[in-house]
Parts: C-alpha cells; sequence; structure tokens
C-alpha cells in the first residue's frame, strides 16, 4: 500500500476534460518523480511530490488522433560511439518533432542520484576522521586516570612499606 493504494485498487485519471479508467497494476518509485524543481540545476527533495500513471498507449491516443511519446530511452554496447549512435538515431526519427535530446549525465533523476552518492563519499572519510580522533582522545584520557590511579595506589603502598619496616626494624631494635 501506497498513499492509500494498493495493486488492484480502480483509479481515475482525468487528462483535460476526459477520465480514463484503469486497474493499478504496479507502484514504482524513483528519484526523478520524488523531486520537483522548477529549475533542473536545483534539487528540492519533497517526497511524494509527484504521481506518475504508466497507461495504455492506445486508450490515451484516441481521444486525440495521435500517439505522444515524451521519452525514448536507448541503451548502448559497450565501446561503441555515442556520438554516431545519436546521429543515426535522430536521421531515423527525423520526420518526428522532436524538442531535444539528453544525455544520460544531463538527465534529471540520474543526476539527482550521482549528486546524492558525491556528498556521500565525501561525507564518510570525514566521518571516520572525526570518529578515530574522538576514539583516540577518549582512550587517551582512559590510560591516563588509569596511570594516575596505579601510581598513586604505589606511592601508598611503597609508604606503608617503608613505615611498616621502621616499625619493625624499631621494634627489632628494642628486643635485642
Amino acid at each position: 500500500m501506497y498513499h492509500g493504494y494498493q495493486l488492484g485498487d480502480e483509479i481515475n485519471v482525468k487528462v483535460g476534460e476526459r477520465i480514463y479508467d484503469g486497474t493499478i497494476v504496479g507502484i514504482a518509485f524513483s528519484p526523478e518523480f520524488l523531486v520537483t524543481a522548477s529549475n533542473p540545476d536545483y534539487y528540492v527533495l519533497e517526497k511524494g511530490s509527484l504521481a506518475v500513471v504508466y497507461a495504455n498507449m492506445t486508450i490515451v491516443s484516441e481521444p486525440i488522433g495521435f500517439s505522444l511519446v515524451n521519452n525514448l530511452l536507448f541503451g548502448f554496447e559497450p565501446g561503441s560511439d555515442r556520438e554516431v549512435a545519436k546521429r543515426e538515431i535522430l536521421k531515423r526519427l527525423e520526420k518526428l518533432s522532436i524538442d531535444h535530446v539528453v544525455t544520460r549525465e544531463r538527465q534529471f533523476g540520474y543526476k539527482h542520484v550521482q549528486t546524492q552518492l558525491t556528498a556521500i563519499a565525501h561525507f564518510v572519510p570525514t566521518m571516520v576522521i572525526l570518529l578515530l580522533t574522538l576514539a583516540s582522545i577518549i582512550t587517551f584520557i582512559n590510560f591516563s586516570r588509569l596511570i594516575a590511579t596505579e601510581r598513586a595506589r604505589s606511592v601508598r603502598s611503597w609508604r606503608s612499606g617503608t613505615i611498616a619496616e621502621r616499625c619493625y626494624s624499631r621494634t627489632w631494635r628494642l628486643r635485642s
């Protein structure tokens, strides 16, 4: 269950003046849909701020008379030249109205995840150094107290031993 919805629930989605009925068949999480900002270079986390409905394209295309596609994703084989592939893809899709092409490195969700991972990569070593320093200080204080306690015990023991020896030696002298 997520925000009161679960698999199998009926849902009504209003797009323009038309209402579409459907059944929830999956719930997904993506950093791209958990973040809103008017400027894609500025990140503002607002959990649950946006819902995305994936619907059957024929249901959505019927009322408007054509198919809408807002994203096409392409995977590349390792070692392939991305620029050559990009030119070939754009050449094959030249009849379509394409607003812009975004690489993975400039895509909003990818940038957000990379920013979070980079922040953690800088945070962890700093925390390790801080905790090691704190552990060293605590160890030093504990050993200093231990040494001071043992030294005081040793001095008391030495003094009491000296006094006992003096008393014993005086007693022995007096008896002899």
